[in-house]
This record gives C-alpha cells, structure tokens and sequence, in this order.
C-alpha cells in the first residue's frame, strides 16, 4: 500500500485505524481514459418506443 500510495496511483484518508484508501491521480486518469473507450451496453429486453408523427 505504502508503494501505491507513493507512485500516486491510491489516496489514503485518515489515520492508522480508520485509514482507507481511493483511486489516486494515476488511477483517476487511467479509468477516465478507460470509460472514454468503452461503448454502452445495449439492453436487449428494453423495448423501442415509437413515436408516432
């Protein structure tokens, strides 16, 4: 964790018991990065509505 946290890709909050830790700089770019790639699923049991003109 010590290694993580100095290579910047987690953020600790708080002290030695109530310590956790979220996505750090690196971590943050790299899954924005990711999501921009990535395609939405498209449900198959949705059903088009159509509009009528």
């Amino acid at each position: 964790m010590r290694d993580l946290t100095a290579k910047r890709w987690l953020q600790p909050y708080g002290g030695t018991k109530g310590r956790h830790y979220t996505a750090g700089p690196r971590l943050a770019r790299l899954k924005e990065e990711f999501a921009e790639r990535v395609t939405p699923l498209r449900d198959p049991y949705r059903r088009e509505v159509r509009r009528r003109s």
